[in-house]
């Protein structure tokens, strides 16, 4: 894992990753966009089940649909919260990136609700750890910024969340929801200057 991070040549996450343009401007250090975040997350957790097996409810290789639907909720975040728009929460008509989001969210609602848990899956899998992370930024951020309220828009998220915050090792990883400003500046969003 570790030659991963430090060998990973520009050709190759270029390769795998497919950036689309908009997200060429990340400047992460030795990895040149967002979408390079998505192959290290990946190859980090298929080193830790090799290492130590991975959860009954399956490998990160056998959810490759919701893995995308991750990806482009985050995609429909990033455009909304990086685009100067009131909201509609202030009874403004929504931005085509606020419906974007809307819709995405709704498609993610829609898999909570499938299962018989309040997880993605049929009980605590990989795909809640590799939403965990965005699904906390999003929820942090555009309620600072946009003050959209995914729980109360998506109760299936809300669910989410409370059954993530019910585990001790979630709990101990947990971001800090008071400094949402801290995740946007990551994403040098227009809405501070």
């Amino acid at each position: 894992l570790p030659s991963i991070l430090k060998n990973g040549d520009q050709a190759m996450l270029e390769n795998y990753t497919q950036a689309a343009e908009w997200e060429t401007w990340w400047a992460i250090p030795r990895i040149e966009n967002a979408c390079a975040i998505e192959f290290v997350m990946d190859e980090i957790i298929k080193e830790l089940e090799k290492t130590f097996k991975p959860l009954p409810t399956g490998s990160i290789e056998d959810v490759a649909s919701l893995r995308e639907l991750e990806r482009k909720l985050f995609n429909a975040w990033c455009m909304w919260l990086c685009n100067p728009s009131s909201g509609s929460y202030n009874g403004a008509v929504p931005s085509a990136e606020e419906t974007e989001f809307r819709a995405e969210l709704a498609k993610v609602a829609a898999v909570l609700d499938s299962t018989p848990s309040d997880y993605f899956l049929d009980d605590f899998s990989v795909v809640d750890i590799v939403f965990s992370p965005f699904l906390e930024r999003m929820l942090a951020s555009l309620f600072f910024y946009k003050g959209f309220d995914m729980k109360k828009e998506q109760p299936a998220v809300g669910r989410w969340f409370k059954a993530m915050e019910s585990r001790d090792s979630y709990r101990g990883t947990q971001g800090d929801f008071t400094r949402s400003e801290e995740h946007t500046s990551e994403l040098q969003s227009p809405l501070q200057s």
